[in-house]
């Protein structure tokens, strides 16, 4: 697949659509980014997204409720960087970034790097105030459902060694940890969710469409069980979403399911963001074969991630 030409003319679109002038979000001050991962089922080839739950907070609106993995950036912070850390400590370097890559990862470094050399499948800029953006890199990662229990040990062992618990804390999910450095002390950073999941593209495209971001997740244990998802996530989300290709959830699509193929313009505003496009999302795959995305290159030792 060959990258987007990022200075081609927006493709014309149904409806009016403004062009966004580049200098107006050039020229806007970054106050965050984040990552917006996704991975894709080889068997049917539908999207999954992943998410990660904030901790309990009293008093915040956003306490407990699902959202990407971002935030601010730190002192002369470029956003590839401020994006990957985030990524990095939310998910408590639990979560590959390439099929292979030893886990708990040591440095975000590789991934902000990868992130600066567009290694991404596209971007989406959203305004902030009168002069603020937000950055958010959406990209294709290995789909490991079992990183909701990765991520949950080593929380656990965490929260038991920030309790002065280290008797408790298993060894093995601690041995290694950046979150803990060579003094022992230990970087709450990366105690900020309190889990991570893969939620699939149909269940959060019905969650932005409802009044208030939930998503329906009940079963026979518990028919009621309901999540929700933050408020200012919501309206990213449901941008991101709506440019993934109907193909991908075909198995289980209905009329409240993922609607519209992938959109290519480069620079096209409608009313609140800019979009930024760099590589193709991949075509749905039959099964037993396997897609990449193009421009994504593994560290030596390592294979591309077969999705």
């Amino acid at each position: 697949m060959a990258s987007a030409d990022l200075t081609a003319e927006p493709a014309a679109r149904s409806g009016s659509l403004p062009v966004c002038p580049v200098g107006d979000f050039e020229s806007r001050r970054v106050v965050g980014s984040s990552v917006l991962a996704y991975g894709i089922d080889e068997s049917w080839g539908n999207v999954y997204i992943l998410l990660g739950k904030e901790q309990h907070v009293p008093g915040w609106n956003g306490s407990e409720k699902w959202s990407d993995f971002g935030g601010a950036a730190h002192a002369q912070e470029s956003p590839p960087y401020t994006a990957a850390r985030e990524f990095h400590e939310e998910t408590c370097a639990c979560v590959p970034f390439y099929a292979g890559e030893a886990m708990p990862r040591r440095s975000y470094v590789p991934l902000a790097e990868a992130l600066q050399a567009g290694e991404y499948t596209f971007k989406l800029e959203t305004p902030v105030g009168r002069d603020g953006v937000y950055i958010t890199y959406i990209l294709q990662i290995p789909l490991q459902p079992e990183v909701t229990e990765a991520v949950e040990r080593t929380r656990a062992a965490l929260a038991a060694l920030r309790a002065g618990s280290p008797d408790l804390a298993p060894s093995a999910a601690l041995q290694g940890h950046p979150a803990i450095d060579g003094r022992g002390a230990l970087n709450v950073d990366y105690m900020e969710k309190s889990t991570v999941r893969f939620w699939s593209a149909v269940q959060l495209k019905r969650a932005c469409g409802s009044q208030a971001g939930t998503i329906q997740c009940r079963n026979r244990s518990n028919p009621t069980h309901q999540e929700q998802l933050r408020g200012t996530f919501r309206h990213r989300l449901r941008i991101v979403i709506s440019e993934f290709p109907t193909e991908f959830a075909a198995a289980s699509v209905d009329a409240e399911g993922v609607e519209g193929a992938f959109k290519r313009p480069m620079k096209v505003c409608f009313d609140t963001y800019n979009n930024t496009y760099n590589n193709s999302l991949p075509s749905p795959c039959p099964p037993d074969s396997s897609i990449a995305n193009s421009t994504r290159r593994p560290p030596p030792g390592l294979t591309m991630c077969p999705h």
